[in-house]
């Protein structure tokens, strides 16, 4: 493949120098002037930005204390399966806590991601084994069982995607941020 690869020179174009003498010594001279009036516009803009930061904070704080509603993710087979917002990590994903009606008791007191796939008889679920590192396990909720499985443990990421081959088979394919691992499942 590299042997293919060729590489020709088209053209050469020159760039246009300051035909003034005086405006180039004059662009130095104000840069050397302004220099600590940028300096002190930027120190003063990460103040008031670190200003901000800590009151966001302390908002949400304050919204934290207040009661989050169960909503209904998805039915099936008559099983709810409702969710509650518990947090989320800044600039990333959001997690839960599960319920199902009627009541399935290896759910509870345990946070999930938000992301699930319908399969079969029941649903894929990404549970979250701590928020401060993306350690998840790749559960199935089957909703006939009333029963929750752990198919694979200590994934190190919380970006999913999934897919269903030809060959009925599925492939998750797990984004680390620096890496992609893939998974077959075959359930």
């Amino acid at each position: 493949m590299a042997d293919n690869i060729q590489l020709k020179l088209i053209t050469i174009i020159k760039k246009k120098e300051s035909d003034n003498w005086i405006q180039r010594n004059l662009k130095g001279a104000l840069t050397v002037v302004l220099l600590p009036f940028i300096s002190v516009f930027g120190l003063l803009a990460i103040f008031f930005a670190l200003a901000i930061s800590v009151f966001q904070k302390r908002e949400n704080f304050d919204r934290k204390l207040i009661e989050e509603p169960w909503t209904i993710l998805t039915e099936s087979n008559g099983v709810k399966i409702l969710k509650k917002y518990k947090g989320e990590i800044r600039f990333g994903p959001l997690y839960f806590a599960l319920k199902t009606e009627p009541r399935i008791s290896d759910i509870e007191n345990k946070m999930f991601g938000d992301w699930f796939y319908p399969y079969r008889h029941g649903f894929l679920l990404q549970e979250w084994n701590d928020v401060d590192t993306p350690k998840t396990t790749l559960t199935y909720l089957d909703v006939r069982e009333k029963r929750i499985f752990d198919i694979q443990c200590s994934i190190d990421s919380v970006v999913w995607d999934i897919v269903e081959r030809e060959d009925k088979k599925l492939e998750l394919k797990c984004d680390t941020g620096d890496r992609i691992i893939k998974y077959e499942l075959d359930l």
